[in-house]
């Protein structure tokens, strides 16, 4: 799927290079992992003490390694395009619109993601995080109170109306990230990483 993926039409050069290399590198590593997955299994250190593993260890470890460098750098470049791409979708659709507000709130939730990892490497990025937090807050607010006229209900389809709640459960734990990076609970904000990234996905 992947080399199907390089080799479509309508590349896109900010990705392309990334892609090459991440795929280049899992084939380089994948007679060296499928060499060890084999030994695990079939628990042949038994027989050997071991003898394969240490002579396996460094190509091993070198590879898993480089793709890991490989496949995060080819996720900021996914990363990058995709928000260029909702960025410009966004600037396309009529403000207040349903779309215009998922867009919206979908763009909030990236911008949190990113101004939280800053903030758990730097406490001085909290403020920009909690910013963000509100920003949120706000996107997902006016999603949630769209009307088709001044005296109708709520403009709810129930996409919609599941986006909205499954978000606002995301912004409950990431307030409580913000309560825990100020304090410093690592513990607590381990647990909540966890569960940000479980809801954010």
């Amino acid at each position: 799927a992947f080399d199907q993926a390089i080799a479509s039409a309508g590349q896109l050069p900010e990705l392309d290079a990334q892609a090459q290399s991440l795929r280049d590198l899992l084939v380089k590593l994948n007679p060296t992992y499928q060499q060890a997955l084999a030994y695990a299994s079939s628990k042949e250190y038994l027989s050997d003490g071991g003898a394969k593993a240490r002579e396996i260890d460094g190509p091993l470890v070198a590879g898993l390694e480089a793709a890991d460098e490989a496949t995060d750098a080819f996720q900021a470049a996914l990363s990058a395009q995709t928000l260029k791409r909702d960025q410009a979708r966004l600037a396309e659709l009529k403000p207040g619109s349903v779309e215009f507000q998922k867009m919206k709130a979908s763009l909030a939730v990236r911008a949190l993601g990113e101004n939280l990892w800053a903030a758990v490497d730097d406490k001085a990025a909290l403020s920009a995080y909690r910013q963000s937090l509100d920003a949120l807050a706000t996107a997902n607010t006016e999603l949630g109170t769209l009307k088709p006229g001044p005296k109708a209900q709520p403009a709810w389809d129930p996409v919609c109306k599941r986006y909205k709640e499954r978000v606002d459960s995301l912004i409950g734990i990431a307030r409580e990230l913000s309560v825990g990076l100020e304090s410093g609970d690592e513990g607590a904000v381990h647990d909540k990483l966890e569960a940000f990234t479980k809801a954010r996905n």
